[in-house]
């Protein structure tokens, strides 16, 4: 799900700044690979940080803000309608067996 201005862009520029400083400082817990500052590779210089809230308080409270809190009915509606779709797209595809569902 994508929503547009969650966060204002001062809160964007914070979160990325504070997420670029941990990955310069190097390997974290749960990285599954160490870090190649100097790679072209963007998944060798900016390897994924695991579990970022176990060991750190800014993805923590990222993690538990009320901007993604109040998301929550919202994917509920959101996952109900996809499988009502989904429910129909499959009562109706012996109508359409040459096409992959």
């Amino acid at each position: 799900m994508v929503v547009s201005s969650l966060f204002s862009e001062e809160e964007v520029a914070t979160f990325r700044n504070h997420f670029m400083a941990l990955r310069l400082v190097g390997s974290h817990p749960g990285d599954s690979a160490g870090v190649e500052s100097g790679s072209a590779d963007p998944l060798k210089k900016f390897p994924r940080m695991i579990h970022m809230h176990r060991w750190d308080e800014v993805a923590m409270n990222w993690l538990i803000d009320a901007h993604l809190r109040m998301l929550t009915p919202l994917q509920k509606t959101m996952k109900k309608l996809v499988y009502a779709l989904l429910s129909k797209v499959q009562s109706v595809k012996h109508l359409f067996p040459h096409v992959s569902m």
